[in-house]
């Protein structure tokens, strides 16, 4: 259910990409001020919306989501600062723009569900592998190398 959300919202972000960011300048900010968005950003947000629908498909997520794990601890420990950084890159005079009080708060919660996807993908190749290999080793069948191309 999980992955076919994210699959959804990846592909509404990435064929909507101008709208999304309209309604996330209107959630996030209390005032934009004098802040004009960068050119690249709606492509980039495209480009999200790709990735996070590869990032639902079991054949391709482990290479993603190991970074958006490490991602995920930055954001979660220095939330504001993430913040900050982000609209910096996406916005020319972000200093003038004014968060809405939720945004910071909000940015923590989003960066430890990052570090769950990451942990999980880490934790879950490890037991995977043991199961593989502790089956594979008393059915004296294939090895962990071999289990491991077929993942």
């Amino acid at each position: 259910m999980a992955s076919r959300l994210l699959t959804l919202a990846g592909l509404i972000e990435a064929l909507f990409p101008g709208r999304i960011v309209a309604v996330a300048e209107r959630l996030a900010f209390d005032d934009r001020g004098e802040a004009e968005l960068r050119s690249w950003i709606r492509p980039a947000t495209r480009i999200e919306g790709v990735l996070w629908v590869l990032l639902s498909r079991r054949s391709t997520s482990s290479l993603l989501r190991v970074p958006v794990g490490l991602l995920g601890v930055l954001i979660a420990v220095a939330p504001r600062r993430a913040a900050d950084l982000g609209l910096k890159l996406a916005y020319e005079r972000s200093e003038t723009i004014e968060l809405a009080s939720w945004v910071v708060p909000a940015a923590r919660v989003i960066g430890l569900a990052y570090v769950l996807i990451g942990l999980r993908t880490v934790l879950g190749r490890g037991t995977s592998a043991e199961t593989a290999d502790e089956s594979g080793a008393s059915a004296g069948g294939a090895s962990t190398a071999d289990t491991g191309a077929q993942e």
